[in-house]
Order: structure tokens, then sequence, then C-alpha cells
């Protein structure tokens, strides 16, 4: 895959923040992946977490971008050292997917 094959979800956090995060298919359902590992040598990256969103009320705009209609914990800014708290989300730690960088020549 490569980054053309990541989108934009509009998502409102607990904090009542709203930010356009990363979001991606895999395994046919849609996620959020809001923090990346790089590997720049390589020229690709992988999503360190992934929540899944196609369970949850959300909004499909253009067949690209789409709304959460629910909030979301600020805590899926997760950096990988910290425990995961304990949630009702479907959540994956860095799952085998990586994505190379567009080239951009």
């Amino acid at each position: 895959m490569t980054e053309r094959d990541i989108v934009k979800t509009t998502v409102r956090f607990d904090d009542g923040t709203v930010e356009p995060i990363d979001t991606i298919r895999y395994e046919d359902k849609i996620w959020l992946a809001p923090v990346w590992f790089d590997q720049i040598a390589l020229k690709r990256k992988q999503p360190l977490l992934i929540v899944r969103i196609d369970r949850l009320p959300h909004q499909n705009w253009d067949d690209a971008d789409y709304v959460l209609n629910t909030t979301m914990p600020r805590w899926i800014f997760w950096d990988g050292i910290r425990p995961l708290p304990k949630t009702d989300l479907e959540v994956q730690v860095r799952p085998d997917i990586w994505f190379d960088y567009s080239n951009t020549e």
C-alpha cells in the first residue's frame, strides 16, 4: 500500500478538540491510524496503533473521507510506551501493514 491509500476522518475528541486523523482500510474494515512508526531509510511507515471505526456512527463523504459522529478518547495518540487503557474500542497495536511513501518526483 502507499500513502495514497490513506484518507482522513474528522474526529471530535473527549477534550472538545476536532482534528483530521489518518484513516485506512485493513482486513475489510475502516480504522483510524493516529500515530505512525516511520522507517525513513526504507521509505515506508506502519501504524503504531489502529482503532476500528466502521462499527461506530460515521458518515462517508465523497467515498474517501469520513466524519465520526461520536467522540473519541485522546489516548488514541498512544506513544507505544505507556500501557493502553482498558477500552470497548477494537484496537490493534502495530498491525503487520506497511505503507510506502508516495513518490513525489
